[in-house]
């Protein structure tokens, strides 16, 4: 028989890991906000070139100039960026092995080991299947929409609309499907030091609607709480993409506020996403498992 997923435990999974370790999962809190304020303000000084020639721009029509503008801040940004995905390799690694093991400095949390190894391996694993299932994804889409429009554009263009608009949402589907059912592999990685990506695939096989309903909650809760973050920040000034009422671009310490507002708001919905994650690569290993013997201690 099937073991159905623990979507109630999935959702207060994090709140489990935070009353066992406290301390731990808020010096975890405490780095992810540094981290984030620390890459926005080093993304600052190319930001702040690239809108200021982007306005210069506006001038001139030689793609040359376009060009070398646009080159210019992504060989600024590119260093940056690469020190972003090493610092999110540690920091989610450090994350895991918190949720997975209960394991973790509160000061320093961060290592260089087989955990980390095997998060990179299969995090560029799951990154290849990203990009095939998005492309597949789109080559479908793209020769959907273009029948239905031939088929039903001579009888209406706003059914024909609707009904791109509606294969295009089911067709996505599928990529949705794949994405869940290797959600797990991630901690598993961690927990195990090994790469499962197959185990992960195979043992999430029958949860999809479960798990798809749990990241939907924890999606909502960070709809909720984004529209109050997003009220603090207009009311601090901000528009949509952080920039300062009437300033073209704001000075380094409102962004760096920003960035601190955006790191607080997404904490909750991140630890939602890994608890979910984290309890369902705990279902696997506990369906996994052999039964216990009395010389276990599994015995009357």
């Amino acid at each position: 028989m099937t073991t159905r997923f623990d979507s109630a435990g999935a959702l207060g999974f994090f709140w489990a890991v935070f009353t066992a370790r406290p301390i731990v999962f808020i010096g975890l809190a405490i780095w992810t906000i540094v981290y984030t304020a620390g890459l926005g303000a080093l993304q600052y000084a190319p930001t702040a070139a690239y809108m200021d020639a982007l306005n210069n721009l506006s001038n001139t029509d030689d793609p040359a100039v376009v060009f070398a503008t646009v080159g210019s801040f992504y060989a600024a940004s590119g260093p940056i960026w690469l020190l972003g995905i090493a610092g999110y390799i540690l920091l989610e690694t450090a994350w895991l092995r918190l949720f997975v093991r209960g394991e973790g400095n509160p000061v320093f949390p961060f290592k260089l080991s087989k955990d980390e190894g095997m998060f990179t391996l299969t995090g560029l694993a799951l990154v290849g299947i990203m990009i095939g299932a998005y492309i597949g994804w789109i080559v479908v889409a793209m020769i959907a929409a273009t029948v239905i429009a031939l088929a039903l554009a001579p009888i209406s263009a706003t059914v024909a609309t609707a009904a791109v608009f509606i294969a295009m949402f089911a067709l996505a589907l599928p990529f949705f499907w794949v994405m869940i059912r290797f959600s797990p592999a991630l901690a598993m990685a961690v927990d195990r030091r090994a790469f499962v990506l197959g185990e992960a695939w195979s043992g999430t096989k029958g949860w999809f609607w479960s798990m798809l309903g749990s990241y939907l909650i924890a999606f909502l809760v960070m709809l909720v709480i984004g529209l109050v973050g997003l009220a603090v920040l207009f009311v601090m000034g901000y528009n949509l993409i952080g920039i300062s009422a009437g300033v073209t671009f704001p000075p380094f310490e409102v962004m760096l506020a920003f960035y601190i507002v955006q790191a607080v708001i997404a904490l909750i919905p991140q630890a939602m996403f890994r608890g979910i994650a984290v309890r369902a690569a705990q279902q696997i290993g506990e369906a996994g498992s052999p039964p216990a013997t009395p010389a276990d201690g599994g015995g009357g």
